[in-house]
């Protein structure tokens, strides 16, 4: 198992603390959908939750870990994948169901939004070359 997602690794902190918190990274699942050898990818609408990334160009879905993730006792990895399934769940409707691996990190530190989080990425290999987006927040999607 991964070290950071360990029930040592971390602790809970308030959302809105962490966001103008730079001296603690937020893990965040990134999805990134793969049908075949082709990647899904839309652009970010006004309605997402993240006012900083409306507009822009993206390859992934994905946030934050939230309290509802640990219910009925879930901590560290089973939190951690509990927000996965529900983040992925949240955006989209993938009819031809998916299998999903951790692939990379994202640590990037040169803008705003990359100096509170982590990205955990996660490739997702579709049944399907299929995704209906549950929310308008993905916009423009293609493969």
């Amino acid at each position: 198992m991964l070290r950071f997602l360990g029930p040592r690794a971390g602790r809970d902190q308030d959302r809105a603390e962490a966001e103008d918190d730079p001296t603690h990274k937020q893990l965040i699942p990134y999805c990134v959908f793969r049908a075949g050898d082709k990647l899904l990818h839309y652009t970010r609408g006004k309605s997402g939750g993240e006012n900083r990334l409306h507009a822009k160009l993206s390859v992934g879905v994905g946030g934050h870990i939230n309290p509802i993730d640990t219910g009925d006792g879930r901590t560290g990895p089973d939190a951690y994948f509990s927000a996965v399934k529900r983040e992925i769940e949240e955006e989209l409707d993938l009819p031809g169901g998916y299998e999903q691996k951790i692939v990379a990190l994202i640590n990037d530190d040169s803008n705003a939004v990359g100096q509170l989080h982590l990205g955990v990425v996660h490739l997702v290999d579709l049944g399907l070359e299929r995704a209906a987006a549950r929310e308008d927040a993905l916009a423009e999607r293609g493969f």
